[in-house]
């Protein structure tokens, strides 16, 4: 392997916080009573929804398994993790929902969806964190060399380490229209210096 797979999942946990932060500026314009765009909401939503929970998400619930099996009492923490990213795509469905019912011109009231998607945005960051403290280093200290590959070959190198996270092409895509198209992505009065989370990944 010439990147360890925790490396890979650190780095994708950093761009999803980038975009994340993106997501949580355009609902705070919403809640502000600015003029958020929407269409680039939906467009995060959209990857958010989509990327993680076929490639990064499916990976990491692999490991949990793997750990579990080696430290039966960290079972409750894999099964915690599980649910809690089961709520986050439940909720961002509802979210998905909401934002097509504004670009369709369907009422919705705004502080109901900045709501909504704050809880959304702070409920991934939180898994994130709790992976990171929690998970991570319990993967790196219990699971054997062998099993590391015997979970990448599983997965037959489709749960988000086929290629370094940066070649996945809906993240490149998207990055390159933010990095592009940045005037369309920030509230009014946005600091320069805070505007694009990812826009210094090549």
């Amino acid at each position: 392997m010439s990147q360890h797979p925790l490396d890979v999942l650190h780095e994708e946990h950093r761009q999803l916080r980038g975009l994340l932060a993106i997501l949580e500026r355009q609902l705070f314009s919403t809640h502000d009573g600015g003029s958020p765009d929407f269409e680039v909401m939906a467009e995060l939503l959209d990857y958010l929804a989509d990327e993680p929970e076929h490639l990064h998400h499916r990976f990491e619930a692999r490991l949990l398994e793997a750990l579990a099996q080696r430290r039966p009492e960290l079972t409750g923490l894999s099964a915690e993790l599980g649910r809690a990213r089961g709520r986050i795509a439940t909720g961002g469905r509802k979210l998905q929902r909401l934002v097509s019912e504004v670009i369709d011109g369907l009422l919705v009231p705004r502080q109901r969806l900045a709501r909504l998607g704050l809880r959304y945005v702070r409920s991934y960051q939180a898994l994130m964190a709790r992976e990171e403290a929690e998970a991570f280093p319990a993967l790196e200290r219990d699971l054997r060399p062998a099993d590391w590959i015997e979970l990448i070959t599983a997965c037959h190198w489709r749960c988000g380490l086929s290629s370094p996270p940066l070649d996945e092409p809906g993240y490149d895509a998207l990055r390159r229209r933010i990095e592009h198209e940045a005037g369309g992505f920030w509230p009014a009065g946005t600091a320069t210096d805070l505007r694009c989370p990812v826009c210094d990944d090549t």
